[in-house]
């Protein structure tokens, strides 16, 4: 029993944080294995003291069910088919080139989650919080330089212009991760990070703050509202 107990502590001493991402893992794969839900996401700037804000929101339901909403475009994607509402009304995304990258970009918000979940460092236990009016267990960690990467490609991102601009080894990730304690289901994730330009490209740069925020509800029970059109271009059957 000592040499048990012994082998434990020491575990936890070569691999910190084990316990509280193996449960992150855990409450992310039940949000994961809902049957739908209702999300929604926040994308916050800070770009030479200059502050930005996107915002959104959409369901998901599986398998492959997938509506984002944000003020500008609307998008529905049914597996690897999709429609996008523009300006113009409903259209096949291949027949225009913007509307194309929206409906490519698009991924369900779960899997971004999953990355981030994965590649964590660091997981630490913080004080408890409430998420609409939910108590959650709150975790802390961070990302390395190539988390930042994966992060920023995982959520749609194209890294062509970044790659050369950015000092990865020295920007910095911060993540938040909120798990129901009642359901145990991950019901938020918040990530800031702080883009470092390289020397070689500005001396004396401030950093790019992007802080992402996406929110988890109506966990089996969301019912996304699509047009007659939408569903019959994507074969969407009516229930």
């Amino acid at each position: 029993m000592e040499m048990k107990t012994a082998i434990i502590a020491l575990l936890a001493l070569v691999a910190p944080g084990g316990e509280e991402k193996d449960e992150l893992k855990r409450a992310y794969e039940k949000t994961a294995s809902a049957s739908s839900y209702f999300y929604q996401w926040e994308l916050q700037t800070l770009v030479k003291g200059r502050a930005g804000k996107q915002a959104g929101a959409g369901e998901f339901v599986a398998p492959d069910l997938l509506t984002a909403r944000t003020g500008v475009l609307e998008v529905v994607k049914k597996g690897d088919r999709a429609m996008v509402r523009g300006p113009k009304g409903w259209a096949k995304p291949e027949d225009d080139p913007k509307l194309h990258e929206a409906a490519d970009q698009l991924k369900p918000p779960h899997e971004l989650v999953a990355y981030v979940v994965e590649s964590l460092l660091t997981p630490k236990r913080e004080k408890d919080a409430e998420v609409r009016k939910a108590k959650c267990r709150v975790v802390r960690g961070s990302l390395d330089g190539d988390g930042l990467k994966g992060l920023l490609r995982a959520g749609g991102g194209n890294l062509d212009q970044l790659e050369k601009v950015i000092d990865w080894k020295a920007s910095r990730t911060s993540v938040l991760l909120f798990v129901e304690t009642a359901g145990g289901h991950l019901v938020k994730m918040s990530v800031e990070s702080e883009l470092v330009v390289s020397a070689d490209v500005a001396q004396g740069q401030p950093p790019v703050v992007m802080t992402r925020i996406v929110e988890f509800m109506e966990l089996g029970e969301a019912k996304p509202s699509i047009v007659p059109e939408v569903k019959r271009a994507l074969g969407i059957e009516e229930k």
